[in-house]
């Protein structure tokens, strides 16, 4: 039924599928190139899963990243292979970022056209104010200009990667522009999801007990990077579904000054112990 969906697309120049579930699959496996190579191996095919923590791409896609046997995982993510040493297409965490990139290249124009027309839905559903967590410099650009051109006219409160903390000047400045769109905070990715099975836990995966998930962030890094953003004023959004990741985010948060005033938060924290609840 997916293959079905994507080769009615084969005319675009590049097929984004979202929020598949492997789970329920009648195969209850994961897809992975060969699957998306039988819809087209000429036309870049990417589908994410329904947690965003994980993509499948096809060879045409792998091609164009530069992706091949002798490619090796990144730090936090992972970029899955064949038994023979083939990269099978399946992408994991800090290793989906590349893939994001590439799909940002192709779809800049009709972005903003979605968005235009996303923004006429909420208000048609009585929406006035979201959130995007996870937003780069480009397209906070992108929000901006489209604000000064009166398009937006939804309030859009943004929460940076933690990678924009590398320029802090701009962020101070940006801070204190727009009208409908808003730089309020953080947003830090501390590990996956439990569906991915990437989700940082302190024991293995029923099942798989030699998997304990994807730390997507060393906690020096985290730690410095928190307090930073603390002192800069900025909200803190800390993703951890997994207990060890929680207990990351808990001993950081608990570093910063202004937590209280700025109302930092973790998202999720679906797997806790006693230990954690008690620190909380």
């Amino acid at each position: 039924e997916t293959k079905e969906k994507l080769k009615e697309n084969t005319e675009k120049k590049i097929i984004i599928g979202m929020a598949f579930d492997n789970e329920k699959f009648v195969e209850k496996r994961m897809p992975n190139k060969k699957d998306l190579d039988d819809v087209s191996k000429d036309v870049p095919i990417i589908i994410y899963r329904v947690d965003l923590h994980l993509c499948v791409v096809n060879s045409k896609v792998l091609k164009l990243l530069g992706i091949d046997k002798t490619s090796k995982s990144l730090e936090g993510g992972a970029i899955e292979k064949f038994s023979n040493g083939e990269p099978n297409g399946i992408f994991r965490e800090n290793a989906v970022n590349m893939v994001i990139k590439l799909e940002q290249k192709f779809q800049s124009k009709e972005f903003k056209n979605n968005l235009i027309k996303a923004s006429e839905i909420a208000f048609k559903c009585g929406l006035t104010s979201v959130s995007d967590l996870l937003v780069d410099w480009n397209m906070l650009q992108t929000y901006r200009e489209l604000e000064k051109q009166g398009k937006i006219k939804l309030h859009i409160n943004t929460y940076m990667i933690d990678e924009c903390l590398e320029d802090e000047k701009r962020l101070i400045e940006e801070l204190s522009q727009g009208k409908f769109v808003k730089l309020r905070g953080i947003k830090f990715l501390l590990d996956g999801s439990l569906g991915s099975k990437t989700a940082a836990l302190l024991e293995g995966y029923s099942g798989d007990p030699k998997n304990v998930g994807i730390m997507r962030i060393p906690y020096d890094e985290l730690e410095s990077k928190v307090k930073k953003a603390d002192q800069l004023g900025l909200q803190i959004s800390l993703h951890a579904i997994g207990d060890k990741a929680a207990s990351y985010a808990l001993e950081v948060l608990s570093k910063t000054k202004r937590r209280k005033q700025l109302r930092h938060r973790i998202e999720h924290l679906q797997v806790l112990n006693e230990n954690l609840i008690n620190k909380m």
